[in-house]
């Protein structure tokens, strides 16, 4: 039977077993190297195509794949984020997925217009119409291939998601090297390569979950729209808190080199948060079929959804408090040791980031998305405010001291909200049922 359709037994519906900590932490763990390997074979790819192409040419397509990346959030409208959640509830998935497919593809086919219209205004020459036309498509159809993944994490059939995902980063860094061992610098072809990559994962993706595709209906099409609304503000609202960093820094400092420290810190936190991020896409569909089920098993994995994400995070911040240096030193080398020492400075915000990311799981599981909104509007506000203060004086530490503290900030906020909530989230509810 198909791996995305079958179901078979909901972690919630499964025989009691004895909590066993350690193995749970093992399991993620082992789940979260996956995740840490298909990022860095989405980081090797873009290094080999840079090193490769020269500086001109891998801007160009740096610049497309950023343009597009960035405005993605119009066209994802936090729906993956609902759909996980909301999959996790669906007794029938795969009609789900196929009403989420036809809203991504109607609204991209609008999203794609606008954006390579739009873009081409601004700076013709560096937005090549077909280069930019193929990585915009390329950029959709990922967008889809990914909310195959997330449906695939939702029914808790993490296995399939898992081994996709790094198929895709794998099979796109082997096409990479097979363009350069035939020795092409051809932009066009580096671009139309990685987006038949991404449409042969869909080709997979779609024969395994085998979506049931129906009419759209107007009505079904703004219910969708009106029921992410709370996750894509949420997701904007974070869009904005990432980016305010380097905006911040390239505004109030200008320094290029203290600029280029910084953002490499940046690139390398959002790697290296790809581990507790996976970790938590799936916990939350755990937690949410147990919270239906009886509460003691509730409050175990809720014990384990904290105690995992917390080790992860103790183990991050070790590492780069111990190694951090070195590490960065070894790879980047030491025109980055600025880097180094700022990365290791900033590694407490790792301990913080875990947290947010369970209370995060914890909010949504009880159905209070909106109550997120208020905190992280707090947060990017203390980030703004705060650093147009210090960040001329202090620079690139300041903005270290600012991001743990704005992360403390939200961590705080999450908090407060869930106490008062404590009572909603923590009660077992019977499973919401029903296809948007």
């Amino acid at each position: 039977m198909d791996q995305f359709q079958d179901l078979g037994q909901p972690e919630s519906e499964k025989p009691v077993r004895p909590f066993r900590f350690l193995n749970t932490f093992q399991s993620l763990l082992s789940s979260g190297s996956v995740f840490a390997i298909a990022q860095i074979f989405m980081m090797a790819y873009a290094i080999v195509a840079a090193r490769w192409l020269s500086p001109e040419v891998y801007g160009v397509m740096a610049a497309c794949y950023a343009a597009a990346t960035l405005f993605s959030f119009f066209l994802n409208w936090g729906i993956d984020t609902w759909l996980l959640r909301q999959g996790a509830l669906e007794i029938a998935p795969a009609r789900l997925l196929g009403n989420v497919v036809l809203f991504k593809l109607a609204l991209g086919v609008v999203w794609t217009l606008v954006l390579w219209l739009l873009l081409r205004i601004f700076q013709p020459d560096l937005f090549q119409p077909l280069i930019l036309a193929i990585i915009i498509l390329d950029v959709l159809f990922d967008s889809i291939f990914n909310s195959f993944l997330v449906l695939s994490v939702a029914v808790e059939n993490v296995r399939p998601a898992l081994l996709l995902m790094t198929s895709s980063r794998v099979f796109r860094f082997i096409s990479a090297l097979l363009l350069i061992f035939l020795g092409t610098k051809s932009l066009l072809l580096f671009s139309l390569v990685r987006l038949g990559c991404t449409l042969i994962m869909v080709t997979i993706a779609w024969r395994m979950a085998r979506p049931q595709i129906g009419g759209l209906h107007l009505l079904t099409f703004v219910d969708l729209f009106k029921a992410a609304l709370p996750y894509s503000t949420s997701d904007f609202l974070t869009l904005v808190y990432a980016q305010s960093d380097i905006v911040l820094l390239s505004l109030l400092v200008g320094n290029r080199g203290v600029i280029g420290n910084f953002s490499v810190v940046i690139s390398l936190m959002n790697a290296i948060l790809a581990i507790p991020s996976g970790i938590y896409s799936i916990w939350l569909p755990k937690i949410i079929h147990q919270r239906s089920a009886k509460r003691s098993r509730f409050l175990t994995s809720i014990l384990e959804l904290y105690g995992s994400l917390s080790g992860i995070g103790i183990a991050i911040w070790l590492s780069l408090t111990l190694f951090g240096r070195e590490i960065t030193a070894l790879a980047l080398g030491d025109a980055y040791t600025t880097t180094g020492l700022l990365l290791a400075m900033i590694s407490p915000i790792f301990i913080i980031k875990c947290l947010n990311q369970a209370n995060t799981a914890l909010l949504i599981a009880g159905d209070l998305q909106k109550e997120r909104l208020f905190p992280q509007l707090v947060s990017v506000l203390v980030k703004i405010m705060v650093g147009i203060a210090i960040i001329p004086v202090f620079q690139a530490v300041g903005m270290v001291w600012l991001g743990i503290f704005s992360e403390f900030v939200l961590l705080a906020g999450y908090s407060y909200k869930m106490f008062r909530q404590r009572h909603g989230i923590l009660s077992s509810r019977p499973a919401e049922r029903g296809a948007a």
